[in-house]
Order: structure tokens, then C-alpha cells, then sequence
């Protein structure tokens, strides 16, 4: 499609042509109506380029789709047909989400004993958790059984060793409680946002509001502002006091003093035979510490080149 463009159109083109190029394929694979479907492939085009295309031209774009649909549709058959599996899994980013869910939907169709699970660095993207749209997408693809969002390695295990509930369609990872015994220390503080610093700053002040009332400022002297804004002031505090008591539970040192630090030293020391010697150990300046004290020592090998010669085994 270069070709119809302008060279005043063509700045960034690959770029800002891979999200057409997304839209478009999960568009291919979702319509029903063809008018509808060629209507939305001129809007893509129009709102990503600010150019416009008729209807031939939308037409030779999914002239291509087809094709290439057709081509994945072939080559994942056969592995399928080869390969006969119990299972497919698929991690799947942004890129990928249109051919990925066309392959779920293909297995269904020509497979429904083969259950299908869909993982990937698209829940960090498109996908987040907890998100309007991940609830219609979850919806609108019944031909997915499973969905693992976070890090997969360690839930697709027990996924396939039954250990988790078989009622449940999404499962999220708690990498906090997984990872308890690698995590020195928690940091419980939010990020507060500021209007100060941001760019175009000077926008964001009818964005904000005063913590403290007004009336107030003659006795504060400083105006405290905060962004008007989700999550608010309110929910990044909830969000603190959850978190915190979550790794109370965990037993996860937060340390503020250094009795805190003192007690995290002596638990990651438990915990790790080769942990680094405790905090509170350079305090004193100018002592030397080993930190491979308790590391032990290792000799690798060496490889002496001897004279050309003849061989002797």
C-alpha cells in the first residue's frame, strides 16, 4: 500500500502501520458484514495516515489477509494433525493477538477435544488486568479455555500438574508470595502523582485540587496540590494498606529503621547460604568486606595446547 501514499505521508510509516495491520487482522477474523468490514478498514487507514482509500483498494487488503489466513490456517492443521496434542498453549504480545486468537478459534472448530490456554505480554499491555476490556475480551472468546496472566512458567505448571482449580478460566500470578524467600524487602509507598514536572505542567494545574482547604493557607504557608485523577488519593492509600498487610503476612521485612534492617539482614542470611555480609557491616568506613566469604571457591579447568604430534589415546 506505499505505493498510494504521498511522500508527505509516508513519516513513520512502519510504525504507525503495524497497529493499522493489527486492527485490521482482528477486524478480518471478527466480521460478518462485508460493507461494515470495508467501512472500518477506510477508518483505520484515515485515522492512522489522515488518508483516504476507496473501496478497491480496502478490498486488495483483505485480498491479502485471506490469504495469509489461509496459509496459517493450512500449516497449523498439519502440525496439529502430526502432533496430536492434548493441550495448546500459546503466549501470545500485541503482534500476535489476531493470528493467535485465529488459531484458537481453528483448533475449536476442527479440534474441541484439545483445550486451549493463552498467556503473553499482551495482560501487560492491551490486556491489563482487572480492565473493562479484558472482561468483553474474555467474553467475546469462548474458544479459549484457560488465561494465565503474569509470569506463566511457574502457574502453567501446576496448571498441567491439576493443581489449580479446575472451575477457574483466568489465573493471575502473585509474584510477591511465589518469590517470598528472594525478596529482601518490600516497598510499601504508592506512587503520588505531581502537576509539578510534568510536561505542559502549567495544564495540569486545573487538573488538580488542594488537599488542605483554603482557609488553611495563612497557617501551612505551602499549598499542597494532588492530580485529579485515577487512581485517586484515596485508592493509592487502600492500595498501601492492602499491599502492606499482604506482606505482613508474608513475613516480608519493610524496613524503616535500622532494627528492621538488622532483623531483614538476619532472615535473608537463613534464608541464603551465600547472601552478601549484613547492611549494617558498612556502616564503618574504610572496612574492608569479603563478599565472597561464604562463597565457595571454585578452580576451573585448564586447557594446556600441547605440540602437533601424533595422536595417543
Amino acid at each position: 500500500m506505499k505505493r498510494y501514499f504521498p511522500q508527505n505521508k509516508r513519516s513513520n510509516f512502519y510504525n504507525i502501520g503495524k497497529d493499522v495491520l493489527i486492527n485490521h487482522m482482528m477486524a478480518h477474523i471478527h466480521y460478518r458484514d462485508e460493507g461494515e468490514y470495508l467501512e472500518l478498514v477506510k477508518i483505520l487507514f484515515y485515522q492512522a495516515f489522515y488518508l483516504d482509500i476507496d473501496d478497491s483498494r480496502a478490498r486488495e487488503l483483505v485480498l491479502i489477509l485471506d490469504k495469509f489466513y489461509f496459509r496459517l490456517g493450512m500449516f497449523i492443521l498439519q502440525i496439529l494433525s502430526e502432533e496430536k496434542p492434548a493441550l495448546l498453549c500459546l503466549s501470545v504480545l500485541k503482534g500476535s493477538l489476531p493470528a493467535s486468537l485465529f488459531v484458537f478459534n481453528l483448533t475449536r472448530e476442527k479440534y474441541p477435544h484439545i483445550k486451549t490456554v493463552m498467556g503473553g505480554g499482551v495482560f501487560d499491555d492491551q490486556l491489563a488486568i482487572d480492565s473493562v476490556v479484558l472482561e468483553f475480551f474474555i467474553e467475546r472468546t469462548p474458544y479459549i479455555d484457560k488465561f494465565i496472566i503474569g509470569e506463566g512458567e511457574i502457574l502453567f505448571l501446576k496448571l498441567l500438574r491439576g493443581e489449580l482449580p479446575g472451575h477457574q478460566k483466568v489465573y493471575s500470578f502473585d509474584i510477591v508470595t511465589e518469590l517470598k524467600n528472594y525478596i529482601y524487602q518490600a516497598e510499601t509507598n504508592p506512587y503520588w502523582y505531581y502537576s509539578g514536572g510534568q510536561v505542559s505542567s502549567a495544564e495540569w494545574v486545573g487538573k488538580s485540587y488542594l488537599v488542605f482547604p483554603e482557609k488553611a493557607r495563612h497557617l501551612l504557608l505551602l499549598q499542597k496540590r494532588d492530580l485529579d485523577c485515577e487512581p485517586t488519593r484515596e485508592e493509592r492509600y487502600r492500595r498501601m494498606a492492602r499491599f502492606t498487610e499482604h506482606i505482613k503476612k508474608l513475613n516480608l521485612p519493610n524496613p524503616y529503621s535500622l532494627q528492621d534492617i538488622v532483623k531483614a539482614d538476619e532472615r535473608w542470611m537463613k534464608l541464603h547460604k551465600n547472601a552478601v555480609p549484613p547492611l549494617v557491616e558498612f556502616k564503618d568506613i574504610g572496612k574492608y568486606i569479603d563478599e565472597n566469604i561464604r562463597v565457595k571457591r571454585k578452580f576451573p579447568t585448564k586447557s594446556i595446547l600441547e605440540d602437533d604430534g601424533a595422536w595417543e589415546f
